[in-house]
């Protein structure tokens, strides 16, 4: 069997004549700056042993996330800034990624035994795209393969799945199980919002994406089901701004102030709505995937 070190030299001396390094680390942030150094001081510490970049990009966070990032600018490490979703904000990373391969990662979880994963990876899979454990790694996969199936969309939510889908339908996509010794601690305590009008919001917007994507959510939940039946409506709406135009307005118009009142005047909006969906009927999540531009 051909070992680790030979394979990884032939790939390091084969890309090099056409790409700047071998692998993309690409990472996108928001609101990160608790937890965002002990991410990178992570990855970083790692990395001994594989030419590589890392692509950072602040998604316009409102604390000083983007001023951490900006500390760990060097030869190989590059960081911008962008406004979009979240599927915007890593396919710009990885139109910005100049490796033979790109490894998206999150921001807010550490990992464990990357070079041993890397080595799995280039010694076995490097033709694929690769998915393993949770939902915290979000794929390594060669960067043309990404940019041929369109990378990441527009979605806020769900957009690892989207993009997993797609990877499948060109027979690209390869989830490994027993790598769960690659994640470490999932550091979330510092997003906890009490906003009730945020939280609402991002319920709506997050069923919006998973009808568009196509993933189900529990039917035998009402308030699942609601927000998705709701979602199902503004998935029409390609812009989220214009999402959010709508769920402020109906907050401004009624002056709720609890979560209960707002869930209240949101079900009575949406039996309002049922009608449209009745007259809007898509075959399938794909039609409004094909209709809508990313």
């Amino acid at each position: 069997m051909i070992s680790y070190r030979v394979c990884y030299q032939f790939i390091y001396e084969y890309v090099n004549i056409y790409v700047v390094v071998l692998l993309s680390i690409t990472i996108t942030a928001k609101n990160e700056a608790p937890v965002i150094s002990k991410v990178l001081n992570n990855i970083i510490n790692q990395l001994k042993d594989i030419d590589y970049e890392m692509v950072l990009v602040d998604n316009w966070s409102t604390d000083n996330t983007f001023e951490i990032l900006e500390k760990y600018k060097s030869d190989n490490v590059r960081v911008f800034r962008y406004k979009g979703s979240k599927g915007n904000a890593r396919n710009f990373a990885l139109k910005k990624a100049e490796g033979k391969y790109v490894l998206a990662l999150d921001a807010d979880q550490i990992y464990h035994n990357l070079n041993k994963f890397l080595e799995d990876y280039f010694s076995s899979y490097s033709n694929y795209s690769v998915k393993i454990g949770r939902s915290s790694f979000p794929i390594i996969a060669p960067r043309n393969l990404l940019i041929e199936v369109g990378g990441w969309r527009n979605l806020q939510f769900a957009e690892d799945w989207d993009l997993w889908f797609r990877l499948a339908d060109e027979c690209k996509y390869i989830y490994l199980t027993g790598y769960d010794w690659v994640f470490g601690e999932h550091l979330r305590q510092h997003k906890n919002n009490p906003n009730v009008a945020k939280r609402l919001l991002r319920n709506i917007i997050k069923y919006r994406d998973l009808y568009i994507v196509g993933l189900p959510v529990n039917s035998f939940n009402l308030s699942s089901k609601f927000f998705y039946q709701f979602g199902k409506f503004l998935s029409i709406f390609s812009k989220e701004k214009r999402t959010k135009y709508i769920v402020f307005f109906i907050i401004a118009a009624t002056g709720a102030k609890r979560e209960l009142n707002l869930v209240l005047v949101m079900g009575a909006v949406g039996l309002s709505v049922l009608r449209t969906l009745i007259r809007f009927e898509p075959n399938s999540p794909q039609d409004i995937l094909d209709k809508m531009h990313y």
